[in-house]
């Protein structure tokens, strides 16, 4: 058990101590000793009663006032509550400013590296995914950050380089990535000489229409391509990629 899990646990203990302590004071004062009582069990015998205890259903002491474990154990039960709520404040803000800290290096990471994905961010961090996702969530809804979804992943970028810049790079990030693929890249090329049909693609580069269509598809989403129906076949122009070379 690590010693944090330890920690929230003592801290419930006490508060159920302090729940318990109360609660014994409160069922005295109302409904009298628990532990008290005169005469021997199963004797038959009523037990005196004090006319104090009759009329106020709380048992006397020796000298007519309360027993004397009721004001220790309502002390004990304040002592509690008191200690349980200044243990919870500290978990609280030890647990806010632990991550305060990680979100500070996560805006950091993506400030020194715009364009970054989630699986670069967990590796560099060592954290799970949730708690990438929970920081990023966080970070995008406090508008520190922006956010693009390419054909293949999420990148974020820091706000403080402007959402236009943001967007330029990441149309720029995204084009990178469709060009590492080896396909893609020869299918830009072929574009450059003109416009081309799908078919005109699939019979160059001898792979099926099926793989030609997700690799335009994915370009078109990067506004890299227009598609144009031309009677019944199926056209491709490539746009204007000049954010490839700023």
């Amino acid at each position: 058990m690590d010693a944090k899990r330890a920690f929230i646990i003592g801290i419930a203990a006490t508060f159920l101590l302090s729940l318990a302590a109360s609660s014994l004071a409160v069922y005295v004062m109302i409904e009298g000793d628990p532990f008290g009582g005169g005469g021997d069990v199963g004797s038959g015998a009523i037990p005196d009663k004090d006319p104090q205890s009759e009329s106020t259903g709380v048992p006397a002491s020796a000298d007519g006032g309360l027993p004397g474990y009721v004001l220790p154990v309502s002390i004990l039960g304040l002592l509690s509550a008191m200690a349980f709520l200044l243990l919870s404040g500290r978990v609280y803000m030890r647990s806010n400013k632990g991550e305060n800290i990680v979100r500070m290096d996560l805006l950091d990471l993506i400030t020194v590296n715009p364009g970054i994905n989630l699986t670069s961010i967990r590796k560099e961090l060592e954290l799970s995914q949730g708690a990438v996702s929970y920081h990023i969530m966080k970070l995008e809804k406090s508008g520190k950050i922006f956010s693009d979804k390419g054909s293949k992943e999420r990148r974020y970028y820091p706000s403080s380089m402007g959402y236009t810049n943001a967007m330029k790079m990441a149309r720029r990030d995204e084009m990178e990535s469709i060009l590492s693929n080896e396909t893609s890249a020869r299918i830009v090329e072929l574009l450059r000489e003109g416009s081309k049909s799908q078919n005109e693609l699939v019979k160059t580069l001898g792979i099926s229409p099926s793989t030609v269509h997700w690799h335009m598809e994915r370009m078109r989403s990067a506004s890299m391509v227009r598609k144009e129906q031309r009677g019944r076949s199926v056209y491709y122009e490539l746009l204007d990629l000049s954010d490839l070379n700023t």
